[in-house]
């Protein structure tokens, strides 16, 4: 057949001598004759390929009694490495995987060594941590690292956790720690999928649920993936550990008379663009007082006046200094949706030239 080259090594040395063959001009080379069952004779050297048998071990050479002897496969052979429960096999460079074995991530088993990587629709990374002699490890709590050794963090703790305990709690030997991916927790009380993680501060070691918006303090750890009325042990698809970022924006106006003395009375609207709560509000001024009132109305056709007032009675006032800050909002409706619009209502003012006022909003 034209550019296929057969080579049939069925002669030997002694006829022939040494032969060199050019292959390059080639689109394809089959090396050894394809048969589907042993030749009854043949030549001492002579090889074949069986088109029967898998890749790789189906290659035969003749040895010198008219038998046939299975060439090496050039895949390492070296001694398999197996999980724990037999889900994972490795060969040289060959991996399988037993699915079967991967039903729940309480189930999952992964690779031997004091670093895991756990394979299958559970997956997960993990480390072997030394438990403390004492406190220990409890199974499915979170564990914190304290002198190279793991044990249940206190109801303070707020950072600092490596993961979720999977096996081998307890004061001696070494815990089993998930830190990515599937892992069972104990949580303090009801959950909603898809919102975050955190520590407990009301019962030491468990998962409590913090929300669907990231927390602007402590550890967050992952995410519940299911909703639940009550405290239990659910599954949590674990991430890298991160700190909550502050995400505290504001917003507010600044009365400049230009030299001259504020006049009470004077409005100024701004519209909001995202959605947060009021945490905190801060007035600064060159000199005397001021009392300032806040309005608030959704987005429309309108402006909001007094009556939209979210100060209910107390009101933001600066009676001596020249800069206040306060987080007391009794009474305030604190909620501010995206787009709102705000009034900044001048309420009082004594003396003062200039006046900044600005809302602390945590979104």
């Amino acid at each position: 057949m034209k550019n296929i080259l057969l080579l049939l090594l069925t002669v030997t040395a002694a006829a022939f001598g040494q032969v060199t063959v050019d292959n390059s001009g080639a689109a394809q080379v089959v090396p050894w004759p394809l048969v589907v069952q042993f030749p009854g004779v043949c030549k001492y050297g002579q090889v074949i390929q069986r088109s029967d048998l898998p890749i790789g071990s189906n290659i035969y050479q003749c040895g010198t009694h008219n038998d046939w002897n299975q060439v090496a496969s050039s895949t390492s052979t070296g001694a398999a490495i197996t999980s724990n429960d037999g889900s994972v096999t490795v060969v040289g460079s060959d991996l399988s995987v037993n699915p079967a074995l991967f039903a729940s991530a309480a189930g999952n088993t992964d690779l031997s060594g004091a670093n895991k990587v756990g394979l299958g629709g559970n997956g997960f990374v993990s480390v072997s941590i030394p438990n403390e002699g004492t406190t220990g490890t409890t199974l499915n709590l979170l564990a914190i690292l304290t002198a190279a050794t793991a044990k249940v963090p206190l109801t303070s703790t707020t950072s600092g956790i490596v993961g979720v305990v999977i096996s081998g709690a307890g004061t001696a030997g070494n815990a089993r720690i998930a830190t990515q991916g599937w892992a069972n927790c104990i949580f303090d009380g009801a959950t909603t999928a898809n919102h975050y993680i955190g520590i407990s501060a009301s019962s030491a070691g468990k998962c409590t649920d913090v929300g669907a918006a990231l927390p602007s303090t402590g550890q967050v750890l992952g995410i519940v993936t299911t909703t639940n009325g009550g405290g239990g042990t659910y599954a949590v698809l674990l991430q890298p550990p991160t700190i909550g970022i502050s995400r505290v924006k504001s917003f507010g106006y600044s009365f400049d008379g230009g030299g001259s003395a504020l006049s009470s009375g004077v409005t100024k609207y701004i519209t909001v663009p995202f959605a947060c709560a009021i945490t905190a509000w801060d007035i600064l001024v060159d000199t005397g007082t001021g009392t300032i009132d806040v309005w608030k109305i959704a987005t429309g056709t309108v402006i909001p006046t007094i009556s939209n007032t979210i100060t209910a009675s107390a009101k933001p006032v600066i009676s001596s200094g020249t800069a206040l800050r306060s987080t007391t909002l009794t009474g305030w409706t604190t909620a501010v949706a995206a787009n709102d619009i705000i009034g900044i209502n001048l309420n009082a003012v004594a003396s003062a030239t200039y006046l900044n006022f600005s809302l602390e909003c945590l979104q």
